[in-house]
């Protein structure tokens, strides 16, 4: 059973036959596999995956915890450097 949130309410589900396959091919979302060049346009705020199935309690859990989150602090790390370096060459 595959089942789609938002904002912790199940909005959507459907039951998947057969079973999930290993595959090297990157992870995309809001693109089509198929047609590269058909993406979507708009925000997606937050995108959240697991390697197993949540329960109800566990996604609440998780949605409570996103209102704590703290950003990234860039200052010092490998990117912001690089992109520093690169400004001034």
């Amino acid at each position: 059973m595959a089942k789609l949130y938002i904002d912790g309410e199940v909005i959507g589900e459907a039951e998947i036959p057969g079973a999930l396959k290993s595959i090297d091919d990157p992870l995309r979302i809001a693109q089509d596999c198929d047609r590269p060049n058909n993406v979507f346009t708009g925000i997606i705020d937050e995108v959240r995956l697991w390697n197993r199935a949540l329960s109800q309690d566990d996604i609440n859990i998780a949605k409570d915890l996103s209102a704590q989150a703290t950003p990234v602090d860039p200052l010092g790390k490998l990117s912001t450097t690089w992109g520093n370096l690169k400004s001034r060459f």
